[in-house]
């Protein structure tokens, strides 16, 4: 998602949803399919359908989800896995090579390989990543513009699953803080990076009849 607007704010549900059903308007004025191309987290023991850098209403919204990955059976070897369907069951797994000689992508075969199993890692960090350092890098990306609303950072790391505990000492670790506005009448808790503070137009962008109050 290379370019979204500079009001939309990428890990916040109500803002990332508005934008959503623009395009699902707009493709269903013109009957034309929109796709949109995102990278996944560095979350390597979420499930690839909650692995979307960004809200999870990008996922919701949308009526196909495919991943891309590799086969961890062939080094040169790509993968494409249907994550999400609304419209029938799930297609088989595409495997594929990419022939630079000829700048073609080449279809080899289908596969019975899961999503999750095409963007696993090669091999366990140590024993897998401490949890603390994962749940860090949860919320670096998370938090990628400084700031996000409370209750959705911590719905998105449940659905990463990141125990609350474990979420509590990264967001310590990184120093990040809990703010309520003064005058703020939907009462949102905003988890903000250190130096960063949330813009006066984004505060005023939210729904007002949505109200959260979680720290």
């Amino acid at each position: 998602m290379s370019y979204i607007g500079k009001d939309v704010q990428l890990n916040v549900g109500n803002s990332a949803r508005e934008m959503m059903n623009h395009i699902i308007t707009l493709a269903q004025e013109t009957g034309c399919t929109f796709i949109i191309a995102a990278h996944t987290s560095k979350q390597v023991s979420a499930e690839a359908i909650n692995r979307l850098i960004g809200s999870i209403d990008f996922i919701s919204s949308a009526r196909s989800v495919l991943t891309v990955g590799k086969n961890p059976n062939c080094e040169d070897q790509k993968a494409l896995a249907h994550t999400k369907s609304n419209l029938g069951p799930l297609a088989s797994t595409i495997l594929y090579h990419l022939d630079y000689e000829d700048g073609l992508v080449k279809f080899d075969s289908y596969s019975t390989l899961t999503d999750n199993e095409i963007i696993a890692p090669k091999e366990p960090r140590g024993k897998t990543a401490p949890a603390t350092e994962e749940a860090k890098d949860f919320l670096m990306e998370v938090l990628a513009d400084g700031y996000a609303i409370s209750k959705e950072v911590q719905d998105a790391a449940k659905m990463a699953g990141i125990s609350h505990g474990t979420l509590q000492k990264a967001k310590d670790e990184l120093k990040i803080t809990t703010k309520h506005y003064k005058g703020d009448a939907r009462l949102l808790y905003w988890w903000i990076m250190p130096g960063r503070e949330v813009p006066e137009h984004v505060r005023q962008y939210r729904n007002p009849d949505k109200v959260e109050k979680s720290k």
